[in-house]
């Protein structure tokens, strides 16, 4: 029997297994939250922020507008693709599962809690007519100082599931994460995300 934990934002569906209501609470981010950050890190310093989307999770029917791989090039997907991620939920801490939750989740997420912003997103039939739209993302400063951390820790050895930020926890703005969710989740051409 599901069960609402109202505080963390889940609907828990017993065994660790959970669906998101909202943002993912910040206290429970696990190895996908912070792998995506150091993602979105690295194509900010090498890329001007463009990510490429081969290399998220990705699950079509929530963030159609980034699915990628299934009908392209289905008989040999580009290394790390994630065409249709319904079967990898996001891990969160303490062995949760947060299912129906994706790479573009998790960036809606950073998003929420003021990490990174998005820039623009240029949609599938803007950009690649038979591919995939793309986005593009600047870090905050909370954002940079988390990724700074999380690079220390990862230098000393640590890992992304193990990794627990320090400092003020960042609020949630559900106004925010709405209007994220609401470009990133949509089929709609080209739009500017203010």
């Amino acid at each position: 029997m599901a069960v609402v934990e109202e505080e963390n934002r889940m609907l828990n569906q017993g065994d660790g297994d959970y669906l998101p209501l909202g943002p993912a609470l910040f206290e429970l981010w696990g190895k996908d939250h912070w792998s995506t950050l150091s993602y979105v890190e690295t194509r900010a310093v090498d890329y001007g922020g463009r990510l490429h989307n081969p290399h998220l999770r990705c699950i079509p029917d929530i963030h159609p507008a980034f699915a990628h791989g299934a009908g392209i090039n289905a008989e040999t997907p580009s290394m790390g693709s994630y065409a249709d991620s319904r079967d990898c939920p996001t891990r969160l801490k303490g062995n949760r599962r947060l299912w129906m939750h994706d790479d573009w989740s998790c960036i809606e997420d950073l998003v929420a809690h003021g990490l990174v912003e998005v820039v623009n997103v240029e949609k599938r039939d803007v950009m690649h007519p038979d591919g995939y739209g793309e986005a593009e993302l600047v870090l905050t400063d909370r954002g940079k100082e988390l990724v700074r951390q999380v690079r220390e820790f990862k230098a000393d050895g640590g890992n992304f599931a193990e990794f627990e930020a320090s400092g003020p926890v960042p609020e949630v703005d559900l106004e925010l994460h709405e209007e994220a969710a609401a470009v990133l989740r949509s089929e709609e051409p080209f739009r500017e995300f203010q």
